[in-house]
């Protein structure tokens, strides 16, 4: 995996999520730099927006739009007790799926 992902708050007062990429990942350098090639081109209402990035000496941060609401994951996994994201309706999780595969189909026609 990448590795650990945080919440930040960036000089100007936006609150994002920034993934660090651990020494010990498997990602090299080149797939970090291909993959913020790739991010800061994209822009689509289905995918999550790259504020930036820091590839400093040994340092390996990319720097995400922050999701108040949790991760998808999260709420396709919940079991919907106390401390976690309630249960989703099948309507939720039929538009979860539709707006997943519009991202795909950015990805793969427009990319």
């Amino acid at each position: 995996g990448f590795g650990s992902v945080y919440k930040g708050v960036l000089t100007d007062g936006t609150v994002s999520a920034i993934k660090r990429l651990e020494p010990t990942s498997k990602q090299g350098e080149r797939e970090f730099r291909v993959e913020v090639d790739m991010l800061s081109r994209l822009h689509s209402p289905y995918l999550l927006g790259m504020i930036g990035y820091c590839a400093d000496q040994d340092h390996r941060l990319l720097v995400y739009e922050y999701m108040p609401n949790g991760s998808l994951q999260e709420h396709l996994y919940s079991d919907g007790t106390s401390g976690n994201p309630p249960l989703l309706d099948w309507d939720t999780r039929m538009r979860i799926a539709l707006d997943s595969a519009r991202a795909l189909e950015y990805l793969h026609e427009l990319v």
